[in-house]
């Protein structure tokens, strides 16, 4: 309404919402597959933020086997409160037009990680009768859910707090990286392996406190430090039971949520843009690109003309004379001239040049750009130089610059994420959702006989009453593909991104590098889009960050150049981290590259020759999983072997959270993005061409 009636100016964020989480139960199951154990509900606690007051619920199986439907009838009775704390932040505006549709206020219902197992496991419990479902995503992964109730004049939208932040963070990683200084609630521990289904009551219902080993993670193959033990057997006396220990690290876990997230709320609101109004990082990103994009724009000034010129003014004489040029072509051409334009179309065309632009160049037609039903010379309008998103990555660097500065690593992390998510989101079609709908048997078998079919999951059981009658249908959630759908992502610019970034890579290589550094002392270990890996032959005296200083073959050239691409001593945080720099990561004595992101960079003790790993990557395993070290590295490199690991991971099967335990190729020599000769040498794939058909000298 703000913006409808320009007062965007009063425009406020969304402040106030509620965060959520489940704890869960091992449910051992053995000798079916890989399959360890399926996950079923404990507990469940919620958090909401009601003018910067905090209201708690909480919910176990002590409860009832129905616990989940009680919390979430109590939900929507405390999202009563969130709604009317953010309408009464809203200035009440009147719009007088009979075609204006009122806007449904929404309430977020935020969880951390939630996208699959929280939502899989609340979808059943939210098909009510009284409830209607929006659900945007996959059968396995929900990226946002929209939950109407007739009773109620708002909707719950439950969302995950890791669509808004950069990948692979844990629920301590986000609240220590971007909470406020000085706030020192944080994530709580918690024994989930150290009880199953068949005993959690027994368990649970003693006063002791869990010991030391009831702590090791079976996920990560590791138990917590004696540090952090002693921390949770200070905090556990207060606790006259288990159960009350778990009730406190259930609801601790959704309230360290609300200051990181308030935190992001205001950093984001910086640029005037709600996050909670938005789906997406990806989104949000978008939103403050084409917000610097349209920053002098002026909605009430009038840009018709362009560049000056005068419109261009359609005539009969000159219509006359296009209409017999066109017939003269199409004869000369030997084309069908039945639909051809005629003279009578006058003023179809004079109605299309003063009311429309150019389909091309989307300027409107003047005495300079006239109009034509085939015009190809359109170079004047398609090269003049882009400088739509200048302003946009330059101030998102500065900005980022300034946060490094002041040591504020929260903003340095995420106006970087900006950057990353402006351009690469553009090429992601994520328009394309499939069409999920919730459906009774007899409805989901019909609606798999469709061509658009994709998937189908049950949700539920039939429930019968105590006379085995149905009072409730068994649920499915069907997924079909849309048979059309628009994208309205300007693929021009993902595309010339990636391939500027490529150009910018070489242009530093040849054009730089190659100029004034001695090449010969210089091997390329490995590559990626934005990074390369250099091994140097230097001064066996100075150590190993001696940078390019010993192989300069042209300092001349060296001396005018290098500061437009590389950090110097004492140089500032923006000369440092400019825009299309170059700086450097991480250094090392060593370096094993077994394929692209799979490296080890170490140093080795000369006085015991230890190896000392300073950074280990890999592909398609977890790191911490893995607990793999550099001399897998080396013996997979030597020995030609691979390196196997088993891990256990959290996976949906057959619509339930389960631990899986399964065995991967952590390390391997394969390298599958190129061709790999037989003397190691890597050349590029080309349609019809294999490593036989390369000469090797």
């Amino acid at each position: 309404k703000l913006v409808a009636t320009g007062q965007s100016d009063l425009l406020v964020p969304t402040l106030n919402y509620i965060t959520f989480d489940f704890e869960t139960v091992e449910n051992i199951i053995n000798g079916i597959n890989n399959l360890i154990a399926q996950l079923e509900p404990l507990s469940v606690a919620s958090a909401a933020t009601i003018n910067d007051q905090i209201t708690m619920l909480y919910f176990d199986l002590r409860n009832g086997s129905d616990f989940i439907e009680q919390w979430i009838s109590q939900l929507f009775g405390v999202a009563i409160r969130v709604n009317e704390a953010n309408q009464s932040n809203v200035p009440d505006i009147t719009i007088d037009y009979k075609h204006y549709i009122p806007y449904k206020p929404q309430v977020s219902v935020i969880g951390f990680n939630s996208k699959k197992f929280d939502m899989n496991l609340l979808l059943k419990h939210l098909i009510k009768n009284k409830t209607k479902i929006q659900y945007m995503g996959s059968t396995t992964q929900a990226k946002q859910t929209v939950v109407s109730h007739q009773d109620y004049d708002f909707d719950l939208r439950f969302i995950d707090i890791l669509s808004f932040i950069p990948p692979n963070n844990t629920l301590k990683q986000f609240v220590e990286k971007f909470s406020t200084k000085g706030i020192k609630l944080t994530k709580g521990i918690f024994p989930h392996g150290s009880f199953n289904y068949d005993n959690y009551k027994l368990v649970l219902s003693q006063s002791e406190a869990f010991t030391k080993e009831d702590f090791y993670d079976k996920l990560y193959n590791k138990n917590i430090s004696n540090e952090n033990y002693e921390q949770y057997c200070n905090v556990s006396i207060n606790f006259e039971s288990r159960w009350d220990y778990l009730k406190h690290y259930n609801i601790r876990d959704v309230t360290c949520m609300i200051n990181p997230i308030n935190h992001l709320i205001q950093i984001i609101w910086e640029e005037k843009v709600d996050m909670l109004g938005c789906m997406s990082l990806a989104q949000i990103a978008s939103q403050i690109k084409y917000k610097y994009c349209y920053g002098k724009f002026d909605i009430n000034a009038s840009y018709n003309v362009v560049n000056g010129f005068e419109q261009f003014e359609v005539t009969q004489y000159w219509w006359n004379n296009k209409v017999k040029g066109y017939i003269n072509q199409d004869e000369f051409a030997k084309r069908d001239t039945t639909n051809n334009v005629i003279e009578d179309d006058f003023e179809w065309i004079r109605n299309k040049v003063a009311n429309e632009t150019c389909h091309l160049c989307h300027n409107k037609f003047t005495k300079e750009n006239k109009p034509t039903l085939d015009r190809i010379d359109n170079s004047i309008a398609l090269f003049d130089k882009h400088l739509g998103f200048e302003s946009f990555a330059c101030t998102m660097m500065a900005k980022r610059q300034d946060a490094i500065s002041q040591h504020n690593d929260t903003k340095s992390l995420y106006y970087k994420q900006i950057l990353n998510s402006a351009f690469g989101g553009e090429g992601q079609n994520n328009a394309k959702f499939d069409k999920i709908s919730f459906n009774n048997a007899r409805h989901a078998s019909i609606k798999q006989l469709n061509q658009c079919h994709k998937a189908t999951r049950k949700l539920s059981d039939d429930i019968y009453n105590s006379d085995g009658e149905v009072i409730e249908e068994a649920q499915y959630m069907v997924s079909e593909s849309p048979r059309q759908f628009k994208c309205n992502k300007p693929l021009q610019e993902a595309v010339f991104t990636l391939d500027n970034s490529k150009f910018w890579y070489l242009n530093f290589l040849y054009n730089f590098l190659y100029k004034c550094v001695d090449m010969d002392r210089v091997h390329f270990c490995n590559m990626d889009t934005d990074s390369m890996y250099l091994a140097i032959a230097e001064s066996q005296i100075e150590g190993y960050k001696q940078g390019l200083k010993y192989i300069i073959k042209d300092q001349v050239f060296y001396d005018l150049y290098y500061k437009e691409w590389l950090p110097w001593d004492n140089c500032t945080v923006a000369e440092e981290k400019k825009l299309m720099g170059i700086t450097t990561e991480s250094q090392g004595e060593n370096i094993v590259c077994l394929a692209p992101k799979c490296y080890s960079l170490y140093n080795e003790n000369e006085q015991n020759d230890d190896i000392v790993s300073l950074v280990n990557r890999m592909k398609g395993v977890s790191e911490k999983k893995a607990n793999l070290t550099t001399n897998d590295y080396i013996k997979c490199l030597n020995d030609g072997c691979n390196i196997n690991v088993t891990t256990n991971n959290l996976q949906m099967k057959m619509g339930i959270m389960s631990i899986i335990s399964m065995e991967k190729s952590a390390l391997t020599g394969i390298h599958n993005k190129m061709v790999v000769l037989s003397n190691g040498c890597c050349a590029p794939f080309m349609y019809g061409i294999n490593a036989d058909h390369y000469l090797i000298e």
